[in-house]
């Protein structure tokens, strides 16, 4: 393939180590996010058709933003010998699946988003061709009063699509 490939995981893989799916997401009890991919729920926004496989991709900032879901670190990987990548679920983003990927470094340990990556997330997914701004829609410019107000309304909304969800 010849292009460098993230994956955003748990924390403390080391050069070698091996990912397979069903990867330990589930086990922050608080968020309510991790309590729907712990029922496989078909409405969680990270809902996957494989979750036998592994995911990874060429976009940094898409496998950051995993690896900040979970506490974890960004790692560089590589399929395992003789594992193929396939496409990953998401039509409109570059990523793939495998059965087996191998760390190959750590590219950064515990990742948090900062709003200014956030933004940047942001922007990115919005020259996506099928992208549809929802009705909380970031604006490009916002102010941190907007991010605050912004992320208030996303936990609260997170919070009460897990709620139906119990």
């Amino acid at each position: 393939m010849g292009r460098i490939l993230y994956h955003g995981g748990p924390r403390g893989l080391q050069p070698g180590d091996t990912i397979e799916g069903g990867h330990t997401r589930r086990m922050h009890d608080n968020c309510p996010l991790c309590r729907m991919h712990a029922k496989n729920d078909p409405t969680d926004p990270d809902h996957t058709q494989h979750p036998e496989h592994a995911y990874c991709t060429p976009i940094k900032i898409y496998a950051r933003q995993y690896a900040a879901l979970c506490a974890g670190d960004l790692y560089q990987v590589r399929p395992a010998d003789g594992h193929d990548l396939m496409p990953g679920d998401e039509p409109d983003i570059e990523e793939y699946r495998c059965d087996q990927l191998i760390v190959v470094r750590c590219v950064e340990r515990h990742v948090t988003l900062t709003w200014k990556d956030r933004r940047k997330l942001q922007r990115w997914m919005q020259t996506l061709p099928g992208y549809k701004p929802g009705p909380d829609h970031l604006a490009r410019n916002a102010s941190a009063h907007m991010l605050n107000q912004w992320q208030a309304r996303q936990i609260t909304q997170a919070q009460a699509l897990a709620n139906r969800h119990q």
